[in-house]
């Protein structure tokens, strides 16, 4: 990267990506602890389910709280919501009715267990809502695949939770030109309800011949870098 100074999102990007690589026992590890805390697990289901001494269970939770404190806070906002509105606003919004907890008082001994689940549900669906962020981006993609003439060259033909897949020519100009504008509509943030400077939508793009075997291309990657990569592809 030569003196070029790195910013924020870039080291905090790639802080988190080296986990996969450089403590992959310990990312596998965390998985099933993280999953079940994110949907308002507890030191407990971690002891029962995950096989978790007891006293480290509870260390790990409150590490969790603490270091997602603003998801907290953010899910605590969304229930506050439900119980005054009798829903809870999703993705480009989709309205999600919570006819229980509205109706309940929340937070004492006798709070229909109902209630608590109907909480969780809906945050897990305003969370995963956003799963359409993808389809946006999908979209607008394709619209400008066909405005530039490209239809028959560059073909979406399928999506998986976060990552879409295209069919393209083996031409580097297509793949310099999908490379531009899919990272571009990947890291879409206009709707005020997600914008952040904080944490931006980070993507990559990656080429290959076969989904088992993808080579990644950088953001921004010149026509010649392009070139040399399908040079490598083609050759293996």
């Amino acid at each position: 990267m030569g003196n070029r100074e790195i910013t924020k999102q870039e080291y905090l990007a790639g802080v988190t990506n080296s986990i996969a690589t450089k403590y992959p026992e310990l990312r596998q590890k965390s998985k099933q602890p993280t999953f079940a805390l994110a949907y308002s697990g507890t030191a407990y289901t971690l002891h029962k389910r995950g096989g978790f001494p007891l006293d480290q269970a509870e260390e790990i939770e409150a590490s969790f709280h603490d270091l997602y404190k603003v998801s907290d806070e953010f899910n605590e906002k969304n229930k506050e919501f439900m119980i005054e509105h009798g829903y809870v606003e999703c993705a480009f919004g989709l309205k999600l009715r919570t006819p229980i907890i509205s109706k309940c008082i929340m937070g004492t001994s006798r709070t229909p267990h109902e209630a608590e689940a109907e909480v969780r549900s809906a945050n897990n669906a305003v969370t995963q809502s956003w799963g359409m962020l993808l389809n946006r981006a999908m979209i607008a993609v394709n619209r400008r695949i066909e405005a530039a003439g490209h239809g028959t060259d560059i073909l979406p033909i399928n999506m998986i939770h976060d990552a879409g897949y295209f069919l393209v020519k083996d031409d580097p100009k297509y793949v310099h030109f999908l490379n531009s504008v899919l990272i571009e509509e990947m890291h879409w943030q206009d709707d005020p309800l997600i914008h952040s400077t904080d944490v931006t939508m980070e993507a990559e793009m990656e080429i290959g011949k076969a989904w088992s075997d993808l080579h990644q291309l950088k953001n921004n990657a010149s026509m010649g870098e392009i070139q040399e990569l399908i040079k490598e592809i083609n050759s293996e």
